[in-house]
C-alpha cells in the first residue's frame, strides 16, 4: 500500500500549477528518480542508493526542457529533495514503478 501511495503523492504534485512544497519522502523520491529516468531515456540501476540514482540524473534533469507544467513539477523538486537514506527494500520496487508510469 505504501508503494502506491508514494507514486500516487508525486502524481498528484505534479498536477498542482506552482510547486508548493517538496518531495516528502524518499519513496516519494525513488518514484520521481524512476519517472525521470524513463522520460530522460537514462538507465539507471533501482537496486542502486539513491544517491548513486542522482547522480546518474542530476545533469540530465539541469539541462532538460519541460513539456508541460507536470514535467515541470515534476523536474522542478527533483534538485532540492535531501535524501534522508531509507533503506528497505521498497525503494527498488518504487524507482521500478516509476521507470514504468
Amino acid at each position: 500500500m505504501v508503494i502506491e501511495l508514494a507514486g500516487m503523492a508525486v502524481e498528484k504534485k505534479c498536477d498542482f500549477q506552482k510547486i508548493t512544497g517538496g518531495y516528502l519522502s524518499d519513496y516519494e523520491y525513488a518514484y520521481a528518480c524512476g519517472k525521470i529516468a524513463h522520460i530522460l531515456g537514462i538507465q539507471i540501476n533501482p537496486q542502486d542508493d539513491l544517491h548513486i540514482i542522482r547522480e546518474a540524473l542530476i545533469d540530465g534533469v539541469n539541462n532538460y526542457e519541460p513539456k508541460d507544467k507536470r514535467e515541470a513539477v515534476l523536474f522542478g523538486l527533483f534538485p532540492h529533495y535531501v535524501i534522508k537514506n531509507t533503506k528497505d527494500a521498497d525503494i527498488e520496487l518504487i524507482v521500478k514503478m516509476g521507470m514504468n508510469a
